[in-house]
Parts: structure tokens; sequence; C-alpha cells
């Protein structure tokens, strides 16, 4: 096929996994409704330095990405769409971005064309990429940067790019956008690319890239002084690393080792042999295996010591986990015969496959089944797609046909992982998170009081992005209302009712286990 059709495939399988499915579906608990809350209050005050929620100064996050989602409601309006816009295209432009990237390294169309292919149907990148949060832009602004000074090579003025990366990084994300200067160190000294550092565009483009964040910096620590710095350095930098400031597990080192075996799916079996394949390329010295193992071990050591472990810490490896195995893929794709490293990764599908028949047959018995019934439709896709593919792999290498096996099946990988994305999209709408609270927000027309739910201390965000007049309140609060003259609307959960013991109280809507209610 045409190398020009392939690309064009590739833009627009891009643009359908990810615009086609940027539905009106209400926003997740947590940092979601939050993000697109401050974002919409930006435009409300006009304050466009300091952040604010519900009044009160947010020193969190620097603004770069709540910039970004206020002009998307200035052009477009206030809702999901528009919040997550923004996000949606610098996902988009980083699949484009990392074809030219793995290009400027292993100057191979199949290896870029994989590469990107393979971001595009990693599963943790697409969830991530449709969210209002400021992960995805962060690895945008790194890619542009590492893009510009590995371009730098043929043409020194796109060094300028990676100083303007960092600066924009930094701007998304904070301190940790700085990983743009750690993680690539390794590769420079290791290859011995200082001409890199003699290079007078790469400073000009520091100098602007600082001047750009830094310029925001100065306003935030000149106008809020010890409290800002308090919190944006101190509470988010520091203590992150030293203290463990969210739950997650008992596993330590081998959190993200677990979240990546998951997360990456399908790509992450193949994983261990393309890394592999890069090891050996580091030690022989080559340029573009030292760039992907430089980066991925520097980073894996800077979050692995950090005390807090976040799963989304993990986007940061897939891009070039996506050029390690898009390398790796596009070797295989131009070899003939039968491969024993083809045979193991058949053989782990296989395994794997046939381990999720058995977790639904075990979910299956369990009593309260129908928490897990909507996901075993896709569960149950998966598993029989994978069974069906390496037995297929296996069968052909026992009997010892079709040459070109290798590459049909990389084709049904390739196009079994998409089709397999879209089935999970549109079986479990993974991105409408609360539709309830949407429902039941926007048909309230006067204030409403939010009962405070102990399992879920987030979500109170979304109510306030769906209704401007929400005031949290605990139960016991709720119940000195209902037994007083004081008249109000509740909305709440049909649990909370229960636990609560409210009597006498009206029911003005219901959609699932949520309830809006009054005396």
């Amino acid at each position: 096929m045409d190398k020009k059709w392939l690309i064009l495939g590739l833009l627009l399988l891009s643009l359908s996994l990810y615009f086609f499915t940027a539905n009106h579906w209400s926003l997740q608990d947590a940092d979601e409704s939050f993000y697109a809350s401050i974002a919409r209050e930006m435009v409300q005050d006009g304050d466009w330095l300091t952040l604010h929620y519900n009044g009160v100064p947010f020193f969190h996050k620097p603004p770069l990405v709540f910039w970004l989602v206020a002009i998307s409601y200035k052009i477009f309006g206030v809702n999901e769409v528009s919040a997550r816009l923004p996000i949606i295209i610098l996902a988009i432009m980083s699949i484009l971005l990392i074809y030219l990237l793995a290009w400027e390294l292993f100057h191979d169309f199949y290896t870029s064309f994989f590469s990107s292919l393979i971001l595009l149907t990693t599963y943790h990148f697409l969830h991530i990429g449709h969210l209002v949060m400021t992960d995805v832009p962060t690895i945008f602004f790194i890619l542009l940067g590492l893009y510009g000074l590995i371009r730098s090579s043929v043409k020194k003025e796109w060094a300028a790019l990676y100083g303007l990366g960092l600066g924009l990084a930094i701007l998304s994300k904070g301190v940790l956008g700085a990983a743009l200067i750690i993680c690539i160190l390794p590769y420079i000294i290791w290859q011995k690319k200082f001409s890199y550092l003699r290079n007078p565009y790469l400073w000009i483009g520091f100098i602007c890239g600082m001047m750009l964040c830094g310029s925001w910096y100065f306003h935030q620590i000149r106008v809020h002084g010890n409290i800002f710095l308090k919190i944006h350095f101190w509470q988010q930098v520091v203590q992150r690393s030293q203290e463990k400031m969210h739950e997650s597990g008992n596993l330590g080192v081998l959190f993200y080792p677990m979240q990546v075996l998951l997360n990456f799916f399908p790509w992450s079996i193949i994983l261990p042999f393309s890394l592999f394949e890069n090891i050996k390329g580091f030690f022989k010295k080559r340029e573009e295996h030292s760039f992907i193992i430089g980066w991925v071990v520097t980073f894996f050591i800077i979050i692995a010591m950090m005390r807090t472990k976040l799963p989304h810490y993990c986007l940061s490896f897939y891009p070039f986990f996506a050029i390690s195995v898009g390398q790796f893929t596009s070797r295989i794709f131009r070899e003939g015969g039968f491969l024993k490293r083809l045979v193991a990764i058949n053989w782990i599908y296989l395994v794997f496959s046939l381990a999720i028949l058995f977790v639904i047959f075990l979910a299956m018995k369990i009593q309260d089944y129908s928490i897990y019934r909507k996901y075993i439709p896709v569960a149950l896709a998966i598993s029989i797609f994978f069974i069906t593919l390496s037995l297929f792999y296996l069968f052909a290498v026992r009997n010892k046909r079709m040459l070109n096996i290798n590459q049909i099946w990389i084709k049904l990988l390739s196009s079994g992982t998409y089709i397999l994305l879209v089935f999970a999209i549109l079986t479990l709408k993974i991105w409408d998170f609360n539709p309830e609270i949407k429902q039941l927000a926007e048909v309230a027309a006067q204030n409403i009081y939010f009962i405070h739910i102990p399992d879920r201390p987030d979500v109170g965000d979304a109510v306030r992005f769906y209704h401007s007049g929400v005031t949290e309140i605990k139960v016991e609060d709720a119940r000195k209302i209902l037994q007083g003259r004081e008249k109000g609307i509740f909305l709440t959960t049909k649990e909370m009712v229960k636990q609560a013991g409210f009597k006498k109280c009206k029911i003005i809507a219901q959609s699932g286990d949520w309830l809006l209610i009054k005396k």
C-alpha cells in the first residue's frame, strides 16, 4: 500500500477515535471536574493569572492547561466537549509527533508508522487523552522539545524548540515538566552529544522558555508570597516525593510495571522483547536505542523514588514504549518465516486470554454480579480475539504455512486492537462518569444542597460543574435542615437517604441511584 495512504489512514483513525468519541458525556469526579470548574471560573472572574476554585485561590498547578480550556470555553461555550477539546487536540498531535520523532531516530517509515499506531491504540493514553488533566499536554510539550533537540542534528535552528517545549511543559505540570532536562542527560552523556550544548539556538530557546514560565512564577511569588511557595513547591513536590498522599497498594517498585502490563496491553506483552533489543543497542552505543533506554530508566527511577504513586504517571513512558515496540514490530513485519519470539509472544497472549476467561467465570459467581455485568462483554471479546489470534499463529507455525504470516499477524493484531477499543468505548461509555448527577443537577432550577458521600469525597466537584448554586453539607447538617423550618432541595443517593434515616421526603427527580429530594 502507498505510504501516503497509510499516513492518511492513521490520521483518520486518530480523528475518529478521539473526536467522534468526544461526546457530551459527563465529567469525572475528581481532577477533571475540578480542573474544568477552575477554567470556567477563570472565564467568569476574568483573572487569568491566579487560579481560583469556588472563589479560593488554587496554587497547586500552573495555568497553561486552564488557559487552553478557558479559551475553548470562550469560543464554544462551557460544556464537556469544549472542556476536553484542547486535551484531545494535543493527544492527536502527540501521536503525529511520535511519527516524526521515530523518523528522526530510525529513518524508517514502518517504525514511525507502527510507533504512532501503537500509541493511538494504547488504552491508557486514549483514556487520559479525553480528560481535562495536565498529563497529555505535558507529554506533548516534552515530545515537542525532544523532537527539536534530535532534529537539530540536521538543522541547528530546531534546537530552540527544546527550550520552548521545556518552558511550556513546566507551565503545564510544574516542576515535573523539568523531567525534560533530567531524562535526556543520560543520552547526551552516554553518546557524548555535547554538541547539543554548544548550539546557540538551544540556549536562545531555553531563555525564551524560562522567561515564559518564569514570568508567571515571578508574578505568583510577588503577589501571594510564602503561601504559593508552600503549596506549589513544598506540598506538590517535596511532600509527594516523601509522603504517600494517595493509596496505591503495597506493590512498591512493582506498582508501575503492573500498571504498564495492564494499561499498555496488548503491546505490553511485546514490550519486554523490544526493550531487550534496545538494551543490547544501548550497550553497543547506538544512538536511537540509547535515547529510549536513557529516558525510560531515568524517568522510572524518578517516579519509583516518590512515595506518592499514581497510575497516570505512567503516561510519560508510553511514547517511548511505543517507539520501542514500533521498531521491533517493523522488523518482524519485514521478516519472513516463523520467529521464535513471536511464538513465545502468542503463547503469552493465549495464557493471558485464558486467565481473563477464568476471571470472568469467577466474577459471575460473585453474589453482587451486577457490578461487573457491563464489563463482561468487553472482557469476553478481548479474550476470544486473542485466543483466536494466538491459535492462528501457532497453528500456522505447526503446519509451516503462509510465508507472509508475520505481516498478516501484525495486521490482525493492530486492526483487532483498534476495533476492540471502539467496542469498549461504545459499550462502556468510558468517559461518561456521572450521567445521573449531570441529569439531576441540570434539572434543579434553584440552589441545592449536596450531601457529602464519604465513599466518593470528590463527587462534589462534578456536581458544582453542572450546577452553579451548590452547597456541600454533611449528613448531620442535612438532618437539622430537614427537621427545622428551612426549606431546601437535596441531591444525594438512595443509600445515603437510607443510612441517614430521612423521613417525609418528597422525591422530585430520580436517575439511577441518585435522588433529588425536598421536605
